[in-house]
Formats: structure tokens, sequence, C-alpha cells
């Protein structure tokens, strides 16, 4: 069972090999494994890889931390305040509905085309994500335990932080979980379309430009690979911080 995850992985690569092989596919379209496999391999020799990775981490946890203090602030006191939730319910709605994509013209106008407006993307896009998710899980919290802490004469801030906060927690980690890997998304898509000097996404936007389809893969899997571990490593924290899930 352990070795089960890398089944997947290796049943696609020897379907793109067998493809490859079998000339059922243009090598302008899908160059070989081997030759892909080398690319990747020289883009972290030659060091081109950290280059470009970290421009697009810095930006991606930017936006990311910017949502996460916002939108859980936020999320909280609106979650504890119905009334006032239910006066904002359509808008945050409205613009949690909105494609991200949407905003690029917006964005360039206020930020101009620097990182600025990336990590706006970014923010934009796993805000609502993080905002609806501790609304609900604000709204889900155990009414026993908050029944509990009132009878004991706990004070207003204590069961702000100590019972709603910490009941909405593992819902709000899954918010900031998902807001990761949508800002990673937007950071990437943004590279390729507003532009930059770095970044994954300009890496794969060039490489469709000059037509080098080993590198365009090369770069498509390096920016997948760092949404993979990504998660993998948030995924991991989040299991052994956030141990009572459910309870």
């Amino acid at each position: 069972m352990k070795y089960t995850r890398y089944v997947g992985p290796f049943i696609v690569i020897a379907i793109w090999f067998v493809v490859q092989q079998a000339h059922v596919a243009s090598s302008t379209l899908l160059p070989s494994v081997q030759e892909t496999f080398l690319k990747i391999v020289s883009l972290i020799y030659t060091g081109d890889v950290l280059k470009d990775f970290v421009p697009t981490l810095e930006r991606t946890m930017i936006g990311l931390v910017l949502a996460s203090c916002s939108g859980v602030g936020l999320g909280i006191f609106l979650g504890s305040q119905k009334k006032i939730y239910s006066m904002f319910e359509v808008l945050i709605d409205f613009f949690r509905s909105l494609p991200a994509t949407a905003m690029f013209p917006l964005f360039l106008l206020a930020f101009g085309i620097g990182d600025g407006a990336k990590i706006a993307m970014a923010w934009f896009i796993s805000f609502w994500i993080i905002l609806v998710n501790t609304i609900y899980g604000v709204n889900q919290g155990s009414k026993v335990r908050l029944k509990v802490a009132q009878s004991f004469g706990a004070t207003k801030n204590q069961i702000l932080w100590k019972v709603v906060f910490m009941d909405a927690l593992p819902q709000i980690v899954i918010g900031i979980r998902v807001g990761l890997s949508l800002s990673l998304i937007a950071v990437v898509v943004s590279e390729m379309f507003i532009g930059s000097n770095t970044g994954l996404g300009q890496k794969i936007y060039d490489s469709y430009l000059m037509y080098e389809i080993s590198s365009l893969y090369a770069w498509l899997f390096v920016t997948g690979a760092t949404g993979y571990i990504l998660n993998l490593i948030f995924l991991k924290w989040e299991k052994k911080y956030i141990h009572w899930v459910g309870r």
C-alpha cells in the first residue's frame, strides 16, 4: 500500500512512452519522455528552476498570507454577527463567483505590470475561499462548548479565541489549503499573461512562443510538482497540529 500512490504516475509515463514511440502524436506536440526528463535535469542542474521558482513562490505566499489575514479576521466577525453577515451575503456570493481572470484589467490599472498585480490576483482568488470557509467554521462550532464556556464565566475574548476560533480552525485551514493551490494558479496565469522577467508562468509562456516543446513540458512538470509539494507539506502540518478535526 505504501507505493500504490506511484502507480498512477507510472501508468501515465508508460502511456506517454508508448504513444510517442508508436508515433501516434507528432513530436512537435508530444516530445519523448527521455528528452523531457533530460530537460528537467538540465533545468535543475543549471539552477534555472530555482531562479524562477523563488519569485513565483514569493508572490504566491504573499498573496496567500494577505488573504488569510483578511479572510480569517473578517470571516470570524461576520460568522459571529449573523445580522451583519446577512447584509453582505449577496456581495460575498457575487464576488466569490466572479472569475479571477476577469479582474486582470482592474489590477493592471491599479498596480501596473509589476508584482503588485500578480499578488493582488493571488489575494483575490484565495480571499473569498478563506472567508467563506471561516464563516462556515464559526457557524458550525460546538454549541455545547460555547455554553460550557459561558457557564464558567469566560470573557468574550476568551470565548472568541478559545472556543469560537479553535472550533472553526479546522475549517479555516481547509480554506487556506484550497487557497494555496488557487493562489499558485493565479500567480502562474498572471506571469503568463501580465508578463514578468521571472517566474514559472513566464517560462511556460516563453517556451510556447519559442516552440521549445520539451522545455514547455519540463516547466509544466516543475509547476505541477511545486503545487503538489506545497500541498503535501501543508497536509502534513495540518495533520500534526490540527489534531482535533471532527471532534
